[in-house]
């Protein structure tokens, strides 16, 4: 039925409008940014043709600044709210260096109830007290073993205690995907994690028709493997399947590997990564000549408790560079907690959220349309605006610890997320910048210098895209067409 009457129709309207709800936001949001350049026309028509092949159904944000200056070079969309994969680490490490340091480092330790008597016996448990560092690794875990044993520790008669007390229990981000849990890239969250949470598994085929060998490193009592597979014949096409089972420490191995195959080498994250680096440490203080006549057990060390041994990590200014480059997740997650701690004594993604938020208003940034999440961008529940990205780089520079920071990131053609891709054009070992990789989520963010010298910042956001043209091969042209940006009239 038609609407005649005026105020009828206005609040026909309005129902309408409401129906849509953000729809239309997104639409008007769409169309009123068209691309931008103050300076270089060319400039712009090159970003906008790059864009246009990602397609309709495409969301992407962009903005390029001139470092120096602040000036605009080009925008679209710059205010929208998109996820940024692993652009997240931008703010996360940011945050991390400003908040704690470059020079921050992360004690692991161990501890005692008691001190050794002189025939070097511990009456009571021994503690193994994570501290939150994520770079903890089998030579740290050795180190201290050796340690231990020169403090004159020759047997513990109660339980190795796992302390991973520092942080929650709340062992993986909000918003993760429950299928990604077996993999390297969503391991589990722990104050107390070695080799980032993961394992290695290896499997070596025998002869035809008989199962492979299967090999766990490090070696830990915590750890069963359920061998299924079979050595396939010469030539045969490999299916080979390793997985860890859902919610427990057993790695299961199934499917075929040729037998003129070469070793797989598998790596899978662990289940209470804190129990499981005890195990390991309990293995290596008996190849030590330690007797541990407890069982490894969670727990907490009371404040009574005798230093016995420690390890430092290394300073932030080098882990930032083991995080960003390579896109670690894990180190995200645990300097997103270290953020709670330092400001609130609270070793959660939710405080340490709401430190990164405070300072980034702390500096004045723009946090509107954003929310933090996790630490990492593996979360689909995170959202940043190409317009936070690019002024956080920008005033990054000007911090004490821009070295570090910019360090970090990978550099096209040569290393990290970036080592294989812009080779054979003028961003190649020019362009410093984060990658981010969701299914359908593609960013990168950084800097670059032109031919005129001026270095470039800029934040390309890329969501819902499901075209056949690859958005990464999207961020390239774009940031190629930065780097050759500024040239002389003539050139």
């Amino acid at each position: 039925m038609a609407v005649t009457d005026p105020s009828l129709k206005r609040e026909h309207s309005r129902r309408v409008i409401r129906k849509l709800g953000i729809g239309c936001t997104l639409i008007a949001a769409l169309a009123a940014n068209p691309g931008r350049a103050a300076e270089d026309p060319a400039l712009a028509a090159r970003i906008d043709a790059a864009l246009l092949r990602l397609g309709p159904s495409t969301i992407h944000g962009v903005r390029v600044l001139a470092s120096s200056s602040g000036e605009v070079l080009y925008e679209r969309n710059p205010d929208l709210s998109l996820n940024p994969a692993s652009n997240m680490k931008l703010l996360t490490s940011s945050a991390a260096l400003a908040k704690l340091g470059p020079d921050y480092r992360y004690t692991t330790s161990v501890r005692s109830g008691r001190e050794p008597d002189r025939k070097g016996k511990v009456r009571g448990d021994l503690f193994l007290v994570g501290g939150g560092d994520p770079v903890l690794e089998l030579k740290d875990l050795e180190a201290l073993a050796d340690a231990v044993r020169a403090a004159g520790v020759r047997v513990v008669t109660g339980n190795l205690v796992a302390d991973d007390n520092r942080y929650d229990s709340v062992r993986l981000g909000t918003g993760w995907e429950w299928d990604d849990e077996p993999y390297y890239y969503a391991a589990q969250i722990s104050a107390l994690s070695l080799d980032r949470g993961c394992l290695r598994v290896f499997v070596e085929p025998t002869s035809s028709g008989q199962p492979p060998r299967v090999r766990v490193e490090p070696t830990s009592a915590g750890i069963t493997v359920r061998n299924t597979a079979l050595t396939g014949a010469v030539g045969s096409l490999p299916e080979l399947s390793v997985l860890r089972a859902r919610g427990r420490n057993e790695i299961v191995v199934s499917g075929t590997i040729p037998s003129d195959a070469a070793p797989s080498r598998v790596v899978q994250t662990v289940e209470e990564p804190a129990i499981y680096a005890g195990e390991v440490f309990r293995s290596l203080l008996k190849a030590r000549g330690v007797e541990l006549r407890g069982s490894v057990v969670p727990g907490k060390a009371p404040e009574s408790t005798h230093p016995v041994a420690a390890r430092q990590s290394p300073p932030l200014s080098e882990i930032a560079a083991l995080f960003n480059k390579p896109s670690d997740n894990l180190i995200g997650e645990m300097l997103l907690k270290e953020l709670g701690v330092a400001s609130e004594k609270e070793g959660s993604s939710a405080a340490g959220g709401r430190a990164l938020l405070k300072w980034l208003g702390e500096i004045g940034l723009p946090t509107r349309g954003v929310r933090v999440t996790d630490g990492s961008g593996l979360s689909r529940h995170d959202y940043v605006t190409p317009r936070l990205i690019s002024e956080l780089l920008r005033a990054n520079l000007k911090q004490p610890w821009n070295a570090p920071f910019v360090n970090s990131l990978p550099i096209a053609a040569v290393d990290g997320t970036l080592r294989l891709r812009m080779a054979g054009t003028r961003a190649a070992s020019n362009v410093r910048a984060k990658t981010g990789t969701l299914a359908n989520v593609s960013a990168l963010g950084g800097y670059v210098t032109n031919q005129s010298g001026e270095r470039l910042v800029f934040s390309i956001l890329i969501n819902h895209h499901i075209g056949a043209v690859s958005a990464k091969r999207v961020e390239d042209q774009i940031a190629a067409a930065l780097a050759e940006s500024g040239a002389a009239a003539g050139q």
